[in-house]
């Protein structure tokens, strides 16, 4: 990452443009595209390689991503018949919903609870 001063040596303080690595030309950063992807991949689940029994039904989910949001899961994921078998029974169970608002804050940092 440069500063992008237009051609004529001056910049702007904090104004920064994105440099590829093969040509000299400068590009724009993209706009949260993390928080999109995140979002696709909770709207989606693809490659979903974790699925929480809760109230009965599948909730397929990412390790990485409840992991990450979650100590106590993170420890649970890390326990080998989880991590053989991919699938967790949980033995004190909320509802599918309120299971699904967590889910949606490990992707998204928020809910709309």
């Amino acid at each position: 990452m440069d500063r992008d001063d237009g051609g004529n040596g001056s910049s702007s303080p904090g104004t920064f443009r994105w440099q590829t690595q093969y040509t000299n030309r400068f590009l724009d950063p993209p706009n949260n595209t993390t928080l999109q992807d995140f979002q696709k991949l909770f709207a989606e689940m693809p490659g979903a390689d974790v699925r929480f029994f809760v109230g009965g039904s599948p909730m397929p989910c990412h390790k990485a991503m409840v992991a990450a949001g979650s100590p106590i899961f993170s420890m649970m994921l890390m326990d080998m018949k989880q991590k053989v078998k991919g699938l967790v029974q949980l033995q004190l169970t909320p509802t599918p919903q309120a299971f699904r608002h967590m889910l949606q804050y490990f992707y998204y940092g928020s809910t709309d609870m």
